[in-house]
């Protein structure tokens, strides 16, 4: 209870991803006089009282007593039992020798040791039978009901985790618990589509098709309000080293994140090879997602970029490039005006005002590019050449003003 900034915390998980940990002191529950008092382990059992183990020994610490030291108590221990006062015990589930269907409505518990336990009954059933009844109990379930008493989306992730238990891939099972309105659940959801990654493989190691659902949902992933559920999408992309894996990536660092998303991204970046994957999705002529496309853009090289369907973005880029030729130039250029239905030359001049702001801009390019366009053409944007020779920033600027102010004049007499 002393737990604050737990809204990270992953469900029925050993992990938790959290902002900041602190803890607020309160009445101790269970306290001892006895110096030899070592509580090891707690548990809640199945009739809702807390169970204590007591390790009891006088010896303790790493090694400052001798394995054989005869004070060493290997024989005994202690268990204690707490119970509230005035509170009645719960009446422990009978799961053995119960039907699976009986042994579901177990997952609506509150407590997670309930859940846990009918979870470890199942996998000690028949698989085949798993797969129809475990798969009917789902069926039934409202992944966007999640009340207290009778938590469906729980239900359903508790499906999903038996499921994987015993080693069954079921993708529509993950793809409805995704569809959960609790952040926890979705994150946990993804975190088993990891796990199922390598089952998802065809024998000779290529992923399964699109149409097989893992690509969307992870995607979606990427995409998700929380954090904690884009967090699992980049651990899942890492599993996967697919090209969707650069996707997935790239959507979750165009979106806010926190230091511990950074470092999970961090973790992402030196696990896989971001940029070749960026190669093979380009030469696959695979269709990128908008901020895939946005560092591909950024970061491909003017072959890779050739290879792209032109659009506006693409022949941006390509413009922007101090390595592509005039014909490179000219081709995009012929592009850019035709997509934002704009003069070829009007479009030109709007992209060295730009280049002016950026250091990196390929104000060079663009401006030999410039000064190849008909004089009677630059006459009409002489008033436009004559500002960028007077008032360029740059000495640079300055001289491509100047050419191709002296090439709008015509013959060299003029």
């Amino acid at each position: 209870d002393g737990i604050r900034d737990t809204s990270h915390c992953l469900v029925g998980s050993e992990m938790c991803i959290r902002d900041s940990i602190t803890a607020t002191e309160i009445e101790p529950i269970l306290v001892s006089a006895d110096p030899n008092f070592r509580s090891s382990d707690v548990e809640v059992g199945g009739d809702g009282a807390l169970y204590v183990a007591d390790w009891h020994n006088s010896l303790i610490g790493h090694m400052q007593h001798n394995m054989r030291d005869p004070n060493r108590d290997h024989q005994h221990g202690r268990i204690y039992r707490v119970t509230a006062v005035g509170r009645p015990l719960t009446e422990p589930a009978k799961m053995k020798g119960k039907s699976i269907a009986e042994v579901c409505q177990n997952f609506f518990a509150v407590g997670n040791a309930v859940r846990y336990r009918a979870r470890l009954e199942l996998s000690g059933r028949d698989s085949a039978e798993i797969v129809t009844d475990v798969q009917a109990f789902a069926d039934g379930l409202d992944p966007k009901s999640s009340s207290r008493k009778r938590d469906q989306s729980q239900a359903l992730l508790e499906c999903l985790w038996v499921f994987e238990e015993h080693r069954i891939v079921n993708l529509d099972l993950l793809q409805k618990t995704f569809q959960a309105d609790e952040p926890r659940v979705r994150a946990a959801a993804v975190r088993t589509l990891g796990h199922w990654a390598g089952r998802l493989k065809r024998p000779g190691g290529s992923l399964a098709s699109r149409a097989d659902g893992w690509e969307s949902i992870l995607v979606a992933a990427s995409r998700d309000p929380s954090p904690l559920v884009r967090a699992e999408a980049v651990k899942a992309a890492v599993e996967f080293a697919d090209v969707v894996s650069t996707e997935v990536i790239v959507e979750v660092a165009t979106r806010p994140t926190d230091p511990e998303l950074d470092a999970t991204l961090a973790y992402a970046k030196r696990s896989i090879d971001v940029d070749a994957l960026v190669a093979d999705s380009i030469r696959s002529g695979r269709k990128l997602s908008s901020a895939a496309l946005t560092y591909v853009l950024q970061t491909a090289s003017l072959g890779d970029l050739k290879k792209l369907v032109r659009t506006e973005a693409v022949d941006r880029a390509i413009l922007a490039r101090s390595n592509a030729s005039l014909d490179d130039l000219r081709d995009s250029l012929a592009g850019l005006a035709a997509s934002t239905q704009t003069d070829p030359l009007d479009a030109l001049m709007d992209l060295i005002d730009q280049a002016r702001q950026d250091p990196a801009g390929n104000v060079i390019g663009l401006g030999k590019l410039l000064v190849q366009q008909s004089p009677g053409d630059l006459q009409r944007v002489r008033r436009r050449i004559e500002a960028l020779a007077v008032a360029g920033e740059t000495p640079e600027l300055k001289r491509l003003g100047y050419a191709a102010w002296v090439a709008a004049a015509g013959p060299g007499d003029a």
